[in-house]
């Protein structure tokens, strides 16, 4: 099981804003069948307002007040407005085909980029990590200032990208490309 707090999508289409995070993200592979098996806390504009969880055998997500204050009206309106929102959102591009955005859908993407990040965070944390051509590579080496500055000068890593080098963002984009297209 995985239990971390990582970033959000802050995300604005058609006049609705809504600024979309997961936290408390657990997993359970073993569980895992049709789909990931989890449970996570969906904040919207920065509160705590939604358990969002699956079984992992492949049907809808489950949703629950985050807060015993949270009554399941107001959570339904919570939902609405999370409905209306993926309604307003362009339909995704997938291998079969062009989809509506769901709020499963969503929530699927929340959960994709926050174990992600998570991961790339822990690399850029514990080794230089380069893209070439598309590919992920790493050296074993701590990233030190002393260790990144001889990986940009060393004439066997020309061409190669040095994500420990770039924003977090443009690393990600990169990382993602290369191990998740």
């Amino acid at each position: 099981m995985v239990a971390v707090g990582l970033p959000h999508f802050r995300t604005q289409c058609e006049g609705i804003k809504m600024k979309l995070e997961i936290k408390n993200l657990k997993t359970c592979e073993f569980a895992s069948e049709e789909t990931l098996c989890f449970e996570a806390t969906l904040y919207i504009d920065g509160e705590s307002r939604i358990i969002v969880s699956n079984q992992g055998h492949g049907g809808c997500d489950d949703h629950r007040p985050s807060k015993k204050s949270i009554s399941y009206k107001e959570m339904n309106k919570d939902l609405e407005k999370l409905y209306a929102y993926c309604k307003s959102l362009p339909p995704r591009q997938t291998d079969f085909g062009e989809v509506e955005v769901s709020l499963d859908i969503l929530v699927s993407e929340l959960v994709e980029k926050y174990e992600i990040t998570k991961e790339l965070k822990k690399d850029l944390r514990k080794r230089i990590c380069f893209v070439k051509d598309n590919k992920f590579y790493t050296l074993k080496e701590k990233p030190t200032s002393q260790m990144l500055k001889v990986a940009k000068t060393s004439p066997a890593l020309e061409g190669y990208t040095i994500l420990n080098a770039l924003s977090f963002d443009e690393a990600y984009s990169l990382y993602k490309s290369a191990l998740y297209s």
